[in-house]
């Protein structure tokens, strides 16, 4: 009976620490996620707009093209909110983006980044 007792309390503790590595795993992709995401997007619109100058963009065009890039590289079921803070044609662009989302214990928790990236010109 001491046997059966001991390894029930070995496969209970063994189920919360398996719950508890997974939910730390899930919170450092979702940050992953939202970093690389953010990076890519950004990376993309610039390149468009300053290097390979593919067609004339305006901000508005750049922040739709940011959106809809951030869109397609999200992988998530987490509620996300963008804030372009600055978009400049130029080639300056500062962004937050907030995940929401909720943990295995059914704990609401909320993660934000903030990513500026810029682009220099140079001749050749």
């Amino acid at each position: 009976m001491r046997t059966i007792f001991r390894y029930a309390i070995f496969f209970m503790l063994f189920v919360i620490t398996t719950l508890v590595v997974m939910d730390v795993n899930s919170t450092s992709q979702r940050k992953t996620e939202m970093n690389d995401s953010a990076e890519i997007s950004m990376r993309n619109v610039l390149k468009a707009n300053n290097i390979n100058k593919m067609y004339p963009m305006t901000a508005s065009d750049m922040e739709t093209e940011l959106i809809r890039n951030i869109a397609q590289n999200m992988n998530t079921d987490s509620g996300m909110d963008i804030g372009i803070l600055e978009i400049n044609t130029k080639g300056l662009m500062d962004i937050t983006l907030t995940s929401e989302f909720t943990h295995l214990n059914g704990q609401a928790d909320k993660r934000t980044m903030r990513k500026t990236m810029l682009v220099e010109t140079y001749e050749k």
